[in-house]
């Protein structure tokens, strides 16, 4: 997540999906639980399964609802890409900052989230129920509330790129609305009052360099043919770094 925040992305635990590999081991090793309709399994380490619980639930809105922030910021790129591929001369650099630096606060908000379960985690004995479903509690609440806010702020690019597109602007307006109030003030509480979790519920256990767009800062997509030859000389420099270091 770190290293790949320019890009939308979504997370999960990998399931054992019927005729999978995993679904396999999970067999081979007795811990395959239900079944074709909706398999589960416990992992081995008792501090992983427990980070899976609580992100499980902290994140579920987030990651798994059909309006959550994950495919929202999925959306907002989409539209970006689009109005870069088809209407390039539309693409104001603002614009473009606009845009990816959305798909970035996002998934680097994703990425702090996660942080902190793997710090309590780490320190926290994965036997105490209690205490790890009073932190997804706090947890989701804290994911929910940022969630919210960076969906108004979305919003407002969505809007702006549909408006670009139709040719009412080029880029985003500096009246816009005044940003959301700061992450955990009274006024933002307010607004939107923390929600009302009921029992938590989960269960244990040439070259082409020179049109290569190197920075993504170009209006249009680069070719495939350069994209791939580009793709080519990657691969061959790691097999000389490899072979230099052998």
């Amino acid at each position: 997540m770190e290293r790949h925040n320019e890009n939308p992305f979504n997370f999960c635990r990998a399931e054992a999906y019927p005729g999978t590999g995993l679904e396999s081991k999970l067999l081979r090793e007795g811990r395959l639980l239900g079944d074709a309709f909706g398999y589960d399994y416990r992992l081995k380490d008792p501090r992983s399964e427990a980070f899976h619980q609580i992100a499980n639930y902290a994140f579920f809105d987030r990651n798994f609802s059909d309006y959550g922030l994950h495919y929202f910021n999925m959306q907002v790129d989409f539209y970006f890409q689009l109005l870069r591929r088809f209407r390039p001369e539309l693409v104001t650099q603002a614009l473009r900052a606009t845009a990816r630096n959305f798909i970035k606060q996002t998934n680097l908000d994703t990425y702090e989230r996660c942080c902190e379960i793997y710090d309590f985690v780490a320190t926290c004995d994965p036997a105490d129920d209690v205490t790890l479903r009073s932190f997804a509690r706090e947890a989701r609440v804290r994911v929910d509330r940022h969630s919210r806010e960076l969906m108004i702020r979305g919003e407002r690019i969505v809007n702006c790129l549909e408006d670009t597109y139709a040719r009412k602007g080029s880029a985003i307006p500096y009246n816009a609305p005044a940003a959301p109030e700061p992450w955990g003030s009274d006024s933002a509480n307010e607004q939107f009052p923390t929600p009302v979790i009921p029992g938590l519920e989960f269960t244990r256990p040439g070259s082409g360099w020179e049109a290569v767009d190197l920075f993504g800062v170009a209006r249009a997509p680069m070719p495939y043919d350069t994209f791939r030859a580009r793709l080519a000389e990657d691969q061959r420099t790691g097999e000389e770094v490899v072979s230099a270091r052998h």
